[in-house]
């Protein structure tokens, strides 16, 4: 019995040594640096482009401007627009008119607004054309 008692402590004593090796140690082994790399997602950069509903909002603001009445302009629906230059990002939009003229009467005109877009939701007038049908 105490042989066993021996051979047990013993056990435990060699068993307490080395986990008190291994903490000691930090517990793992330590990876050399080597080279290291990492993989960023590879996006395409888009290109800012205008789109027919951003050209047909700012036309409607550039004719809205050039109103006698500006307050009473409603647009009919729907715009005719199409992108006249790809390269140049240039569209064109046909549409019609109600506003008041200096008389206060109400007059349907038809316009035609061709515009440019120049980045950052920049656009640039490039002709502007308003008339009575």
């Amino acid at each position: 019995m105490r042989k066993r008692l021996l051979v047990v402590l013993l056990v435990a004593a060699v068993g307490l040594s080395v986990i008190v090796c291994v903490l000691s140690s930090g517990g793992a082994k330590k990876a050399t640096p080597g080279p290291t790399s990492t993989l960023a997602p590879t996006a395409t950069p888009t290109r800012d482009v205008g789109d027919k509903w951003g050209a047909i909002a700012v036309c409607k603001k550039f004719v809205r401007d050039n109103l006698v009445a500006p307050s009473t302009a409603k647009f009919a629906s729907p715009d005719r627009t199409f992108q006249i230059d790809a390269e140049a990002d240039t569209w064109r939009v046909l549409g019609d008119v109600d506003a008041q003229n200096k008389f206060g009467a109400m007059l349907r005109l038809k316009y035609l607004c061709d515009v440019s877009y120049q980045g950052e939701d920049m656009w640039h007038l490039v002709d502007l054309d308003i008339a009575e049908p």
